[in-house]
C-alpha cells in the first residue's frame, strides 16, 4: 500500500529551498512541488536518469494533491534532443499527462551555475536576474532584458541587444555589450576587475557608473551623470551626453573622436 505523501515539496536542491517559504502557502492549496531530480543537466549516467524515472512513478501513486512539477525549457532546444537529461525530463512530462490529474508544469531555463559556463541562444527575450548564480562565464546570444544585481565569477557577454528592467549592477572579471543597452529610464553600474567594452548605442539610461576600466565605441546618452572611476580608453569615435560627466583618470583616445 503506497504511503500518503505529507510535505509540500519534493526535493532538496537549490530551488527546493527555495520555494520552501512557501509551504504555508502551498499546504493550505493542498499543492506539491516538485523539485528534485538528477541535478546536473551533462549528466550521462544511465542509473542516474532510472532512479529519477523510478522515484518519481512511486511519487505519483501515492500523490493526491495538485502537483506542479518543475521542468526546462531546453526540451524544445534541438541541440540537446540528445541529451539523457533532456530525454528524462521529456519522460516524465508524459507520465504526469497520461496519470495526474491534476497539474501544472513549469519550464524554467536551467539557473544555477555550480561554477559552470552558460550561454544563452533564444529567438526571443530572454531575461537575467539576480536568480543567476554561482555562474562563471555568462553568454547572452540573442536579445536579453536584465534586472537586479547579475553577478558572474567570469565574464559576461552581451552580443545582440540588451535592455533595463529595472536598476542594474553587473559585475565580475570582464563585460561585452556588443550592441548598446536601451535603459528605459533605469540606472546602470557596472564593476569589473578586467576591461569593461560598451560598443553600440547606449539610450535612455538613468545614471551609469562604471568601476574598473572601460572601452568606449559609440554613443552613450543618459538622463543624469556618467560616472567612470578608473581608467577610459575609445576603441572608436564616441559621443558622450548626459546631465553630468565625471572621469577620474581622464581619456586615452587611441586617435579617435570624442564628442
Amino acid at each position: 500500500m503506497s504511503k500518503k505523501i505529507n510535505k509540500v515539496i519534493e526535493g532538496s536542491g537549490f530551488l527546493a529551498k527555495k520555494f520552501g517559504k512557501y509551504s504555508t502557502f502551498l499546504k493550505k492549496k493542498n499543492v506539491i512541488i516538485y523539485a528534485a531530480g538528477v541535478s546536473n543537466s551533462l549528466s550521462t549516467n544511465k542509473l542516474l536518469f532510472k532512479k529519477e524515472l523510478n522515484r518519481f512513478e512511486n511519487f505519483c501513486k501515492s500523490n493526491k494533491k495538485k502537483l506542479i512539477y518543475i521542468s526546462t525549457t531546453s526540451i524544445h532546444d534541438n541541440s540537446r534532443n540528445k541529451s539523457k537529461y533532456i530525454k528524462n525530463k521529456i519522460k516524465i512530462e508524459k507520465i504526469i499527462k497520461k496519470k495526474v490529474k491534476n497539474y501544472l508544469i513549469i519550464r524554467l531555463p536551467e539557473i544555477v551555475g555550480n561554477s559552470k559556463n552558460l550561454d544563452l541562444n533564444f529567438s526571443q527575450t530572454t531575461s537575467l536576474d539576480a536568480n543567476f548564480t554561482n555562474i562563471n562565464n555568462l553568454i547572452s546570444e540573442g536579445d536579453a532584458s536584465l534586472n537586479g544585481n547579475l553577478t558572474t565569477l567570469g565574464d559576461q557577454t552581451y552580443k545582440a541587444n540588451a535592455s533595463l528592467a529595472g536598476n542594474v549592477i553587473l559585475q565580475g572579471e570582464s563585460l561585452l555589450f556588443s550592441n548598446g543597452v536601451d535603459g528605459a529610464n533605469h540606472s546602470l553600474g557596472l564593476n569589473f576587475s578586467k576591461a569593461t567594452a560598451l560598443n553600440g548605442a547606449f539610450e535612455d539610461i538613468d545614471f551609469l557608473t562604471s568601476g574598473g576600466d572601460v572601452s568606449l565605441n559609440g554613443t552613450i546618452r543618459t538622463n543624469e551623470s556618467q560616472t567612470y572611476n578608473a581608467n577610459v580608453s575609445l576603441s572608436g569615435n564616441t559621443t558622450l551626453e548626459g546631465s553630468a560627466l565625471s572621469v577620474a583618470s581622464g581619456v586615452d583616445g587611441g586617435g579617435k573622436n570624442l564628442d
